[in-house]
């Protein structure tokens, strides 16, 4: 899977994992999230 990092904070967001506390499901590409 990918790993992405924010380069102004740092977040770094992993599509293996997701992105639970904001309903992100794993598996979800970064090129898929929504915009906001």
């Amino acid at each position: 899977m990918e790993k992405w990092k924010c380069t102004v904070c740092g977040w770094v967001y992993d599509s293996a994992v997701g992105d639970p506390s904001n309903g992100i499901n794993p598996g979800v590409k970064f090129e898929d999230l929504p915009g906001d």
